[in-house]
């Protein structure tokens, strides 16, 4: 069931989200590199280097999927 949450706490939760990606990943996290990292997820190819052009259809997946 989905709990409905203000947008305070859910602010909050985008913030601890961001700031245990950065760590995780030693970079500072925004919603681009988010959407890059679901991205890699939904390919399912693993961890490889990706050029310009690749990282920024990585980024389209994710609203396609949505």
């Amino acid at each position: 069931m989905l709990h409905i949450r203000n947008i305070e706490e859910l602010k909050v939760e985008w913030v601890e989200l961001l700031n245990q990606l950065n760590t995780m990943f030693d970079s500072d996290m925004d919603l681009q590199g988010v959407l890059f990292l679901i991205g890699v997820q939904e390919l399912g190819h693993g961890p490889r280097e990706f050029g310009k052009s690749e990282k920024q259809d990585l980024m389209h997946i994710v609203p396609a999927n949505f």
